[in-house]
């Protein structure tokens, strides 16, 4: 970036980090899309968790594996609270007891330690994909950029555009205007580059009528 704005010691980190939130909301942080079946797990007869989120931008996703057939991902339906205690009662015995099953719907109690709460109550073990937005971290000395090391360039054009673009020369604001359209013409690529597939479930086994 210090080439691009011919200025070999131009100290601060603020436009880089500006340019990588502009990156962010741009392309709605896909390069900031994880998924992670260490955070939460189902246990049998359990119907409320903890997630930790003080990593999570925002939680996009979760996902049960089934324990039977092909043990697919399968998506849960996340509901509000009085669809929630709706879909808990169809699932209450007239003796009061929860029927238990695989879970279907989860009702989330936001905040840095999330209440999860599922319904059905689970009926044995699962194992669960959760998927989000992570926190954008600050660049400096110490800290990276989040998007693939391919695009580094990307953020120093945007970066040196949004410098040019207040220095009040019209030629300079002029080679900003060039960075800034490099760069922008990029985005989907970027995009492209960074989103997870979603094959982890698909059965490859050939299949007899294929033969």
């Amino acid at each position: 970036m210090r080439e691009l704005v011919k200025d070999p010691a131009y100290p601060s980190y603020a436009d880089i980090n500006r340019a990588h939130r502009q990156i962010g909301r741009l392309t709605n942080w896909n390069f900031l899309r994880k998924s992670s079946t260490a955070l939460l797990a189902f246990k049998a007869s359990t119907s409320s968790y903890t997630l930790d989120m003080s990593g999570m931008r925002r939680l996009t996703a979760l996902r049960l594996r089934k324990t039977t057939g092909q043990q697919e991902w399968v998506l849960l339906q996340e509901v509000p609270r009085h669809l929630f205690e709706s879909k808990v009662l169809d699932n209450r015995g007239s003796d009061g007891t929860d029927q238990e099953n695989a879970p279907e719907f989860f009702y989330l109690e936001g905040g840095p330690v999330a209440t999860i709460l599922v319904a059905p109550t689970p009926d044995a073990a699962y194992s669960v994909r959760t998927e989000y937005i992570a926190n954008l971290v600050a660049i400096d000395q110490d800290h990276d950029p989040q998007t693939p090391e391919d695009y580094d360039d990307v953020i120093g054009y945007l970066a040196a555009g949004l410098i040019l673009e207040r220095t009040g020369d019209e030629a300079k604001i002029a080679l900003g205007d060039r960075y800034n359209s490099r760069a922008l013409s990029e985005f989907d690529k970027l995009v492209a580059d960074v989103h997870p597939n979603r094959t982890e479930s698909l059965d490859r086994s050939l299949m007899t009528w294929m033969r």
